[in-house]
This record gives C-alpha cells, structure tokens and sequence, in this order.
C-alpha cells in the first residue's frame, strides 16, 4: 500500500459498501457484482489519500482503474461524507477529475 494506514483503506472501503446499500439497484446499475468486487479490492490495495479533493481524485481514477475501461461523468456517481453528511459530486466535478 502507498504510504497509508490500513485504517484509513479500510475506511474507504466500507465507505464503498456503504454506497452501494444506500443507493442499491442504480448503484449496482453502474458497478456490477465483477466490477464491484474489483473495485473494493483495488481500494483496499492502493488508496493512501492526503486530502479530501486528492481522495476523491485517486478513488475516481483508482476504480476506472480497476474495472479496466474509461468512463464519462454521466456513468460514475461519487459521494463524499463529510461533516454535513454525503454530498454527491455534480457531473462537473467528476468530470473534471476524469480530465486530469
């Protein structure tokens, strides 16, 4: 793993499962039971995140990664929780971290 405690892959990667129970069957629309498990996998091997926008960037990349194949903005959903609770990313952000 890069420079991050297991704690922290950990985290994510319950925050992925977390995701997927909250937002059920138009979450599983877009990552399907493959994509899914490699994604959860790929998290907990690589994720070191220093900041709230480099942990959103490298979770992005870090699962279109995983899955093998590019995406569009309109395919991915991504939620951060924070202290106000989850906030969805517009397409505007995601696609924004997908042009980096």
């Amino acid at each position: 793993a890069k420079d991050g405690s297991s704690e922290c892959r950990g985290a994510l990667s319950r925050a992925l499962h977390q995701y997927l129970e909250l937002f059920g069957e138009r979450a599983r629309k877009y990552v399907g039971g493959e994509d899914y498990n490699k994604m959860a996998k790929h998290l907990d091997k690589h994720m070191a995140p220093s900041s709230v926008d480099a942990m959103v960037e490298l979770a992005i990349s870090t699962l279109l990664e995983s899955i093998g194949r590019d995406a569009e903005a309109a395919e991915i959903e991504a939620a951060v929780l924070s202290a106000d609770g989850l906030v969805t990313l517009a397409d505007s952000q995601i696609e924004r971290i997908l042009q980096a």
